[in-house]
C-alpha cells in the first residue's frame, strides 16, 4: 500500500492522499499514464472536484499572486560570477520565511553569509534540498558517495 504526504513546507486544503488519488483517476479517465498541469487545472474547475479548493478562482486575486510569483522568479533567477572565483551562484537567497504563506525576503548571498542567523538558515535550506536529492537518488549505487557526503554535511551542521 502506498501512502502520500505533502513535501515539507507545502500546504493545501486537501490531504495528499486525496490529491494523488484524484490525479491517478484523471490519468485513467484520460487513458494516459501521464497528466499535465493544464489537464489537472481543467479537471479541477468543477466545484465538486476534490482539488477545486486548491486553486484560486478569483481572477483578480490569482492575477496578483501570479505577478508576485513572477517578481520572486526575477529575484531568484539572477546569477553572479565573481572575477576572483570561477563559480556562478544565485545573487539573492531567501533569508526570511513568514509562515504560513512562505513569503520570502531576499538578501545577496554575501550579506546572508556574513549574518550568522541568515547563514544558518541558508545552510539549513541547502541541507533540505540535499536531503530531497538524497531521497530521490539514494537507490543508485553510483551516487552512494554523494549521499554519504550529504550525511557528513548534516552532521557538521548540527
Amino acid at each position: 500500500m502506498e501512502t502520500y504526504s505533502w513535501k515539507a513546507g507545502v500546504q493545501f486544503p486537501v490531504k495528499a492522499q486525496v490529491a494523488a488519488d484524484t490525479i491517478k483517476q484523471l490519468q485513467s479517465s484520460l487513458g494516459k499514464q501521464t497528466v499535465t498541469a493544464k489537464e489537472l487545472l481543467d479537471a479541477s474547475r468543477d466545484e465538486n472536484s476534490p482539488l477545486h479548493s486548491c486553486f484560486e478562482w478569483d481572477d483578480s486575486v490569482a492575477a496578483e499572486k501570479f505577478r508576485t510569483e513572477q517578481a520572486r522568479k526575477i529575484i531568484i533567477s539572477i546569477e553572479v560570477t565573481k572575477s576572483d572565483a570561477p563559480i556562478t551562484t544565485r545573487l539573492f537567497v531567501n533569508v526570511v520565511e513568514t509562515a504560513p504563506k512562505k513569503q520570502g525576503e531576499f538578501a545577496t548571498i554575501w550579506t546572508a553569509m556574513e549574518t550568522n542567523d541568515w547563514r544558518q538558515q541558508v545552510l539549513k535550506d541547502a541541507l533540505r534540498e540535499l536531503r530531497n536529492f538524497q531521497r530521490k537518488y539514494s537507490a543508485y549505487k553510483e551516487l552512494a558517495g554523494v549521499c554519504s557526503a550529504i550525511d557528513d554535511f548534516a552532521d557538521k551542521l548540527k
